[in-house]
């Protein structure tokens, strides 16, 4: 995330980089480069990975006593309220950018919210469900790029009852109860394994998005966390986080069928400035012909001890074509839950289990003949690249379910980290129970298709600069 606004600004300067083709690649130097941001990505993202768990990756207090019948309801969530008739055929936007330059691994969307309507900067994240917000007053909050949110200056902010059936989605504070005489406010403590974590209150909104016609659509009563405790480095320079994953009270679960199920963005360039957007798209998203004809889909796997996560199945991988000689376990789930591949637009670097990632590592350290430095920032694998000449990079390929090959460029796993130096964008797993991460670098130029009512995920090369 974004480092905390008011303190010293941290600017990163990227070397500029040139991949031709057959991944030949030479390096113009700037005049200077920091790589504060850098630091600040792996030290976020790690403990976040490392810290998956089956539970998804959100701890709390599961709702009993008097209300406990209420905690069977339907993990099939209702579609909100809509404002408006023509919502099911358009598509809705919101722009999402790059949080480089405010030192964060993360991708923001312009989330509208409130009546009247004001812009907020959410964290955009699959691997987790709740919407939330810093709200007023807030007794521990950080600092961020907008404004807080004031439930009193929007005339459709409602609070939501303990009694609420949306209340007991989410996990409770310790001590909490409900009275079924004098019902109050529903309360929540959500916490992510990262250390982060968001305590308050739920309510119900009306949210903004621009149609595909460019039309204002309104949607009401979307329930989300008004956040008055809030604290973890991943959050600083955002509202809060806008929850995409499978779970009910994710933004996604709660949009239902409006939209067809499905959700889509195209991740512009990490290192690209603020002012390079594209879109997270709710329906079919209006990309060109000749990219839809060229969609590969992959079935979504089923986890029923995490079902948060888009999990997607690897049946090998390979570099220059040569498929890695890595266990088949490694990449399925197990009778426990544990184990899988989960595709993350919340997590920046692309993770392993231990046993696949060292097979990689050792298949990049065979096919790139560049002299080796020592690692930089945890990435264990980085290279002295001042030579002059072209250099051949290996080309990294995953085949997926269905037989489809994701094969991203070279500069979404090999990353510059100093001048004349590159890293492999990757990391190992430790834990015997994580799972594999395909985290938001290597989905960079992307269109990325979450289709949820069919259970697949579909991915094509584009260029992400120029679909907003």
């Amino acid at each position: 995330m974004s480092q905390i606004l008011g303190t010293k600004q941290r600017f990163f300067q990227p070397i500029r980089r040139k991949f031709s083709k057959g991944n030949c690649w030479k390096q113009s130097r700037t005049e200077s480069v920091k790589i504060s941001i850098l630091k600040e990505l792996l030290e976020l993202d790690t403990v976040r990975l490392r810290g998956y768990k089956l539970s998804s990756w959100i701890t709390g207090i599961p709702r009993s006593g008097h209300f406990a019948s209420t905690n069977s309801v339907s993990r099939k969530h209702k579609a909100a309220d809509v404002a408006h008739e023509k919502f099911s055929s358009e598509s809705a936007n919101n722009r999402i950018s790059s949080g480089a330059t405010l030192g964060s691994g993360q991708y923001f969307v312009d989330f509208y919210m409130g009546t009247p309507a004001r812009k907020y900067s959410l964290i955009a994240d699959t691997g987790s469900d709740l919407i939330w917000i810093q709200c007023y007053p807030c007794s521990k909050c950080y600092s961020q790029s907008n404004p807080i949110y004031y439930p009193n200056n929007s005339s459709s902010f409602s609070s939501v009852s303990c009694s609420a059936k949306q209340c007991f989605l989410v996990p409770a504070p310790p001590h909490d109860s409900c009275s079924s005489r004098f019902p109050t406010s529903c309360q929540y403590t959500y916490e992510y394994n990262d250390g982060s974590s968001t305590s308050g209150f739920l309510a119900s909104e009306t949210v903004t998005m621009i149609s595909s016609s460019g039309e204002r659509l309104k949607i009401s009563n979307i329930t989300f966390g008004c956040g008055l405790s809030n604290e973890g480095q991943t959050l600083h320079g955002s509202n809060g986080v806008l929850g995409l994953g499978q779970g009910p009270v994710s933004f996604a679960s709660q949009l239902g069928d409006l939209y067809g199920s499905i959700f889509s963005y195209c991740l512009v360039d990490y290192l690209k400035a603020t002012t390079d957007t594209s879109l997270l798209v709710f329906g079919d998203a209006k990309i060109s012909q000749s990219l839809r004809n060229a969609i590969q889909y992959t079935p979504l796997l089923k986890n029923s001890f995490a079902e948060t996560y888009y999990y997607v199945g690897i049946k090998h991988v390979r570099l220059n074509g040569r498929v890695l000689p890595i266990p088949s376990k490694l990449w399925q789930i197990d009778s426990a839950g544990y184990g899988g591949t989960i595709v993350d637009s919340g997590t920046t670097l692309t993770y392993f289990r231990k046993a696949a990632y060292s097979l990689i590592v050792a298949a990049f350290k065979r096919a790139i003949t560049m002299p080796r430095v020592a690692p930089i920032q945890g990435l264990d694998l980085c290279f002295n690249v001042s030579a002059d000449s072209g250099i051949k990079i290996p080309e990294f390929s995953i085949l997926l379910e269905g037989d489809v090959l994701f094969q991203p460029p070279a500069e979404n796993y090999l990353i510059d980290t100093a001048l004349d130096v590159k890293c492999i964008a990757m990391q190992g797993v430790d834990s015997p129970l994580g799972s594999n991460t395909i985290g938001n670098l290597l989905q960079q130029n992307f269109h990325v298709e979450y289709d949820r009512s069919r259970a697949r995920l579909g991915f094509v090369s584009a260029n992400c600069s120029s679909s907003s």
